[in-house]
């Protein structure tokens, strides 16, 4: 039966029976009986329809629950573990929780260098979280993270390049630019995505900036950026040896302003995704004017404990949503996902 049909037929008779306009026959009669019969299936189908509308978030949240416990099983494994990515991703499609899903696939493709799957499927959830809640806008924060260590990658490999050829490394990375015309673009990185790339999957380039700014139409376009991706300049610095000062221009540091010492992509990858950052959720108090409040304690005993609500951070971890079955967290980095403990009254 087509619910939206079923919808405003049952809403029209209702006014015209308010109206006045179909009076109600005989209750003996065989039309009365066929109108009641008709009336009674069309409350039972509508009932149905909002009970399986009610239910469907509780199945994607359910989903995600059962993906985190399998996906723990095979972590260490990068191929098993794409394959559970793939598996509930296609579950989870349309659904609030996929990005979740897709943050940590591109770690895997990451962890096992393969940059290029991981630079697109970050770009996607970069340039697509806009107005889809706050599970996507926090992936979306990840994402900007892990491409700005990808273009690291890209830098450092431009400054080997350049180094092969002077015997020096630059003393701004704006020579890298100059370099890379004169060598045909030979140095741009070709695992970023293309206009033509990005197109296939629904998107163009003319929709980035506005997501992310110049660097991100530059990721597009396949320039190396010279900002990260909060549009901040790179921190680059030359820096010679303690004992040959002569020897100018033969090393550098190479940092993300916003990202600092954590801007190395092997250092980060080095981290578990699924470590649950070592804490458990031990309490939650629902308040009475709407919201929740999770308390944490490090799941060995020792340690400081955290109070979080839906949408706060602290401790540098945020409670990005609460689910009926579980509370899912970030570090900006990865993503954990921890039981609900039962609730435990409320507060004002």
């Amino acid at each position: 039966m087509n619910v939206a049909h079923l919808s405003v037929s049952w809403a029209s008779r209702s006014a015209l029976c308010r109206a006045g306009a179909c009076a109600t026959p005989d209750t003996g009669t065989p039309q009365a009986a066929a109108l009641q019969s008709q009336d009674v299936r069309s409350v039972l189908s509508f009932g149905l329809f909002l009970v399986l509308c009610l239910a469907a978030p509780v199945r994607a949240a359910d989903d995600l629950l059962d993906f985190w416990t399998k996906h723990a099983a095979v972590v260490s494994d990068h191929a098993a573990a794409l394959e559970v990515c793939r598996d509930y991703g296609k579950r989870l499609a349309g659904n609030e929780f996929l990005p979740v899903v897709d943050s940590v696939a591109a770690w895997h493709e990451m962890s096992i260098g393969g940059n290029s799957a991981a630079r697109l499927q970050l770009t996607l959830l970069f340039v697509t979280a806009a107005g889809q809640g706050p599970v996507a806008a926090e992936a979306a924060e990840n994402a900007r993270r892990w491409l700005t260590r990808l273009d690291r990658e890209s830098i450092e490999a431009a400054l080997k390049d350049y180094y092969a050829r002077n015997v020096a490394f630059p003393e701004s990375l704006r020579a890298l630019s100059d370099h890379d015309h004169g060598l045909g673009g030979k140095v741009s990185d070709p695992s970023r995505p293309t206009e033509e790339r990005i197109g296939r999957e629904g998107l163009r380039t003319r929709n980035l900036p506005a997501a992310g700014g110049q660097e991100a139409s530059d990721a597009a376009a396949g320039k190396l950026p010279l900002t990260d991706r909060w549009g901040r300049p790179w921190v680059y610095r030359l820096s010679g040896f303690k004992h040959f000062r002569a020897l100018a221009g033969q090393r550098y540091t190479l940092e993300s302003a916003t990202l600092g010492a954590a801007s190395d992509l092997g250092v980060a990858l080095k981290r578990p995704c699924t470590s649950g950052f070592g804490l458990k959720a031990t309490g939650f108090v629902t308040m009475d004017k709407g919201g929740a409040v999770a308390e944490f304690e490090p799941a060995s005993g020792v340690g400081r404990r955290l109070t979080l609500m839906e949408g706060t951070t602290e401790g540098g971890l945020k409670c990005v949503r609460v689910a009926p079955r579980f509370i899912l967290l970030s570090d900006g980095d990865r993503w954990a996902v921890l039981p609900r403990p039962a609730a435990g009254g409320t507060r004002p």
